[in-house]
């Protein structure tokens, strides 16, 4: 067995033996990290492959596709356990979006969510816009585990008890996957709050423009179904120098110095205002029946020079264990308001 047969097959293990426990994703965790490829999209490499794509081995890249969504099947066994339960009297929601509500390698949003409500999701980590409104061109294709693959076209399925609720977590991949070409590249003289690039076709404001097109356009067609819509922002970021999300792509193409994580802080957070700013006038705009959750400041900091606390992320993008519960703690608390 060679070293990368043997790799994805101890990943298929985990995901086949270990998926129904707790476990499974700290295991994961201690054989596998996420990367960006050349074109901004998520990959799956083995613990401690090279940060720069480009230095990556054939056997550092793991072909399990199932890791993408490894958390669905649990979850949708529980979105059916409270659905049955004749006792359980609290909405029923469906989830879309990226790897806040589907993370590998920690209790995310929606494992969270799931020990009290029903929620039934369709996310899946790395997942872009393009990526979930792809999803509904294919109206009768389903996940391995049944669920129905497309948000739309789940929406429109006959139920006698239908969703009341969409909750949607997108955006950050379009952003993030974007980031060298949103970013200037570095100058002393530049002043530190002005490194985002702003005009032109391909920079910050073109892509979050799409984002937020698609936003408008999603929530359109969910309120024109009678039901409400559940958004949130990202906490402020923590990266790190050679950070597989933030760090490698300023320093490598956007030419960031050694020591420049304060810079960094800075650049990414101004676009985390921007994002959630334009999401607040979505909000306002479609009506009483969509609503914001504010997470920033949960886990992240505005605090540019220190930054968070390291014990709540596991990487430059996504809290631990200890830090998506405290997300959720934030969000069930605004979600209690709204049910």
């Amino acid at each position: 067995m060679s070293e990368h047969d043997d790799l994805d097959t101890k990943v298929r293990e985990i995901l086949s033996v270990k998926r129904a426990t707790d476990s499974y994703k700290d295991e994961l965790s201690k054989l596998v990290e996420a990367r960006l490829d050349q074109f901004g999209n998520l990959v799956f490499v083995r613990k401690g492959a090279p940060t720069d794509f480009g230095l990556l081995r054939p056997t550092d890249r793991v072909h399990v596709l199932d890791i993408y969504d490894s958390g669905r099947e649990r979850k949708r066994k529980r979105f059916l356990e409270w659905k049955n339960d004749p006792k359980y009297k609290g909405p029923l929601i469906l989830a879309e979006g990226d790897s806040w509500f589907e993370y590998p390698f920690a209790k995310d949003l929606l494992d969270n969510a799931g020990l009290e409500y029903a929620v039934l999701s369709l996310a899946r980590a790395g997942d872009t816009w393009n990526d979930i409104i792809d999803e509904d061109s294919e109206p009768e294709k389903k996940y391995s585990d049944g669920t129905p693959m497309g948000l739309m076209h789940t929406l429109k399925l006959p139920d006698p008890r239908p969703f009341q609720y969409v909750m949607l977590s997108v955006g950050g991949n379009d952003l993030i996957s974007q980031i060298r070409y949103c970013v200037y590249p570095f100058d002393p003289k530049r002043p530190e709050d002005d490194y985002i690039i702003h005009g032109g076709l391909g920079g910050f404001d073109f892509v979050l423009d799409q984002v937020i097109t698609h936003y408008q356009d999603t929530i359109k067609a969910i309120l024109g179904m009678g039901m409400s819509v559940i958004l949130h922002n990202y906490d402020y970021p923590n990266p790190k120098a050679n950070g597989q999300y933030i760090g490698y792509p300023l320093e490598h193409f956007c030419k960031f110095p050694a020591g420049s994580e304060a810079l960094m802080r800075r650049t990414v957070n101004h676009m985390i205002n921007f994002f959630h700013d334009r999401l607040a006038k979505v909000a306002v705009a479609a009506g009483p029946k969509v609503h914001l959750i504010d997470l920033r400041k949960t886990i992240g900091t505005d605090d540019y020079l220190n930054g968070p606390d390291d014990n709540l992320w596991k990487d430059e993008m996504h809290g631990n264990n200890a830090g998506f519960k405290r997300l959720w703690a934030r969000m069930d608390t605004e979600l209690k308001k709204i049910f």
